[in-house]
């Protein structure tokens, strides 16, 4: 175990010490030096709150716990704020704690990647199966037998070993996935509405921005749209889950719209010049086929003239 985890590990300890109205004032100067050595650095966080906003926050909160609490926990907080003589022990345990729940800065990840045009298979050390789609990140926390997080960027399927007391949770830039274990996908590219998509089992999607969650099933997505988080049936689950058996499906995808998949399914670059502005729909479902042959194919069905050179394609469109 390294001098990192032995620190975090202290300061886990600490803060225990602290709620519990059990911490001393050397502990405490600990806990003072560490906060103000931290003051300065500007943590990456997965939420709409400052630093600050989210100290006042927690501050809030603890005092709430101090008003509703038995005779016993108001004595050992009151102990605490004398301690403390100010909020700034209190605004210590936030920082702590947003040190912890919310800031990558101080984590360690083991890292994932997929380049466009590559799908990767991956077994984290639970037993879960992640499958990572072309143009994807898995971050994957080294504590991973404490908390069972990871971050996502892009997409993925994921396979979770059921561990009741150990839930696994997955974080992209706008929703917060957690599970117990079950089957489903996370798309969360920069350019789509995020989504997750269960095929089987129950998950709890949650909204990094707001206090929002659904729970849904088997056959059920929740799609984050607006800012706003909502659920509904699958339709078409091709449309969802066939990339992880090679299948590339369109679904009433315009010229640009096929161009921007073929550029992740193959790992091409795919330049499109459009001589009218009348849009080709187009749906298909396409399997173990080279890029020339798919092309060819879509061809038959609208009038689009194409050129192949290497890693760049140009396609030409002329109109349905």
């Amino acid at each position: 175990m390294n001098d990192e985890n032995l620190n975090k590990k202290r300061l886990r300890q600490l803060v225990n010490k602290l709620f519990k109205a059990q911490i001393t004032q050397e502990e405490k100067q600990l806990l003072d030096d560490w906060y103000l050595s931290k003051e300065e650095e500007d943590p990456i966080v997965y939420t709409d709150l400052s630093k600050e906003e989210y100290k006042e926050k927690l501050y809030q909160a603890t005092l709430d716990k101090i008003k509703k609490g038995d005779t016993k926990r108001n004595e050992g907080f009151t102990f605490l704020t004398k301690l403390a003589a100010s909020v700034s022990i209190i605004c210590v345990a936030a920082t702590v704690l947003f040190y912890f729940l919310t800031s990558t800065e101080h984590q360690e990840f083991l890292t994932y990647k997929s380049e466009k045009g590559e799908r990767k298979k991956i077994e984290l050390q639970d037993g879960t199966q992640v499958y990572l789609n072309g143009n994807s990140v898995l971050k994957v926390n080294k504590e991973f037998d404490e908390a069972r997080h990871v971050m996502l960027e892009g997409e993925a399927f994921f396979k979770v070993k059921r561990n009741e007391s150990l839930p696994f949770q997955i974080k992209t830039h706008q929703l917060t996935t957690t599970v117990l274990g079950t089957s489903f996908n996370i798309n969360a590219r920069s350019e789509a509405n995020e989504s997750v998509a269960v095929k089987s089992g129950k998950v709890m999607v949650a909204s990094n921005r707001k206090e929002e969650e659904v729970i849904i099933e088997k056959g059920e997505q929740a799609i984050f749209y607006e800012s706003n988080l909502s659920s509904s049936q699958i339709e078409n689950e091709d449309l969802v889950f066939g990339w992880q058996s090679e299948k590339l499906v369109f679904f009433n995808e315009t010229i640009n719209g096929v161009a921007k998949k073929l550029e992740e399914w193959y790992g091409v670059e795919v330049e499109v010049f459009s001589k009218t502005s009348k849009e080709c729909l187009i749906t298909g479902t396409y399997k173990n086929l080279t890029i020339d042959q798919l092309l060819e194919i879509i061809q038959y069905s609208t009038n689009i003239n194409y050129t192949i050179n290497e890693k760049k394609v140009m396609i030409i469109n002329e109109g349905c």
